[in-house]
């Protein structure tokens, strides 16, 4: 216990130092956080904002190293440092804290071994394919009598081995039913007794810090969902020092796709170019950590992501969605044809979900529509409209608004042969000018994105918008970014 309370004395101390160093020319920032949280006191922020490190005041600096050692953790610190945009250096805290969990490997991790532990991902894995294949009627409802069933089982089993599996399910159930809340962009649902539930489940698991996982990586999408970056941010650092201890599985694959997804809710707020940066490194990672899973784990996995990434590079947001103010650029596009081509691949394209199907063909429309053929952007919008109405997705009033403004923009460019013919005959004037592929492009991704962003009666949309949507003023200003088993159990 001593060694390891050293180990992590030195972490912190090296974690010190690294932010510090770092904040050293631009102290305010760091400074701020530390006082607003009570950290430092009125008298410590004057001190060491205006200390100067030419003129022999380094001490200053050591001494506030020596007063965080005693008074700030590293998870403070991280959180910090995201809330002040330093993700890049709050990831390097991430990985120091990671690799020094790692080395003490928590005997806590995995309390108990069971033989179950695929089971239950086939388990997890099958629950989501029926829900993202619409083959259940009410998928909430569903799931909460298969939640209720599991609860009965676990009540009434004696056998230790038996009391895991059966919690282990529920933290499954739960999971997915959380999920099936979450598609339904209700920005209430963080508060959801959903949350408790899985919650209480942490210590009759099998593996705690796997439930931790499940637990804190639903919670920031909850958070982000209704617009609450920086309680979301905290969830997921929670989540990524819970997954520190695991190898490559099913369960760190989908923390990275509840990061990626909340990644596309901040990218859609804000359009930041790191954010961007960030989701496609993540997804990447996750897809790589899905490397020794069966063969209908990793593609199902494989094609969230991959949808997720060409959502970003084309602005897409996670409600199919088209995003204001940004305009994908060439490069973006590109790379956004690279992922779709490597989506339709057989091996991962042959029995897609109802749900991924409809996003690869509001992606489809999307790229038609940004290089101006915008015959099949509406047949293809009509194609995932159709899917949305069958699964009764929420994504159904983005799509109908994006179909709505394919078949004016259709219309308008059917005239184009008339209006080509009067220019011939000298009667052209700003009005009958014909359309050409760019200019439709970037009509249309105005028309599209103030249009299909309209608020709508779904729970959660209308305060989301108003929170985080850019302003259709700054939309008309438009600028190229070219950025960084159901099973019978006895």
């Amino acid at each position: 216990m001593a060694h390891s309370q050293r180990n992590m004395d030195d972490v912190v101390r090296s974690a010190i130092e690294l932010v510090l160093t770092t904040n050293k020319d631009d102290p305010f920032p760091i400074l701020k956080e530390l006082l607003d949280r009570h950290i430092i006191n009125d008298e410590h922020f004057s001190t060491f904002l205006h200390a100067d490190h030419a003129n022999g005041e380094e001490h200053l600096w050591i001494n506030l190293s020596d007063h965080l050692r005693r008074h700030c953790t590293i998870f403070t610190l991280i959180c910090i440092l995201l809330k002040i945009g330093q993700i890049e250096l709050a990831q390097r805290l991430v990985d120091l804290a990671e690799h020094n969990r790692c080395e003490r490997r928590i005997a806590r991790v995995n309390r108990v071994q069971t033989d179950n532990h695929k089971s239950i991902r086939l388990f997890f894995k099958n629950l989501k394919s029926q829900v993202h294949d619409a083959t259940l009627k009410n998928p909430r409802e569903a799931l909460r009598c298969l939640a209720e069933r599991y609860y009965r089982k676990l009540n009434c089993e004696s056998n230790a081995s038996r009391q895991y599996y059966f919690a282990d399910k529920l933290v499954a159930i739960l999971g997915v039913e959380i999920d099936a809340h979450a598609i339904t962009f209700n920005d209430k649902l963080s508060s959801h007794a959903l949350f408790d539930e899985l919650k209480a489940l942490v210590p009759a698991s099998s593996n705690t810090m796997m439930t931790d996982v499940s637990y804190f990586g639903r919670l920031a999408n909850a958070n982000a969902i209704g617009g609450r970056f920086d309680e979301g941010q905290t969830m997921l650092v929670k989540a990524q020092y819970s997954a520190a201890t695991f190898t490559s599985c099913l369960e760190v694959a989908n923390m990275f796709y509840i990061q990626v997804y909340f990644l596309l809710w901040e990218f859609e707020a804000t359009g930041s170019p790191q954010l961007k940066h960030l989701l496609l490194e993540t997804a990447e990672k996750g897809i790589a950590s899905l490397q020794d899973e069966d063969n209908d784990i990793r593609v199902l996995w494989t094609r969230m992501f991959l949808l997720r990434m060409i959502f970003c590079l084309l602005g897409i947001g996670n409600r199919a969605n088209i995003l204001q103010g940004f305009l994908p650029s060439s490069q973006d596009i590109a790379q956004a044809q690279c992922l779709l081509q490597r989506l339709r691949w057989e091996g991962i394209w042959n029995g897609i979900e109802t749900r991924r199907e409809m996003f690869y063909w509001v992606a489809m429309s999307r790229l038609n529509a940004l290089q101006g053929q915008i015959a099949e952007a509406k047949v293809n919008a009509i194609t995932a409209q159709k899917l949305a109405f069958s699964g009764k997705f929420k994504e159904l009033t983005f799509i109908t608004s994006c179909v709505e403004v394919l078949e004016r923009a259709s219309y308008d460019s059917s005239h184009e042969d008339t209006t080509t013919e009067r220019n011939r005959h000298g009667d052209s004037d700003p009005e009958t000018r014909p359309y050409t592929d760019s200019n439709i492009a970037y009509e249309l991704n105005n028309g599209l994105s103030a249009d299909s962003n309209r608020t709508c009666d779904y729970d959660g949309l209308n305060s989301y918008a108003g929170q985080n949507w850019l302003s259709r003023e700054y939309n008309r200003q438009v600028c190229c970014f070219d950025f960084r088993q159901m099973s019978n159990d006895k």
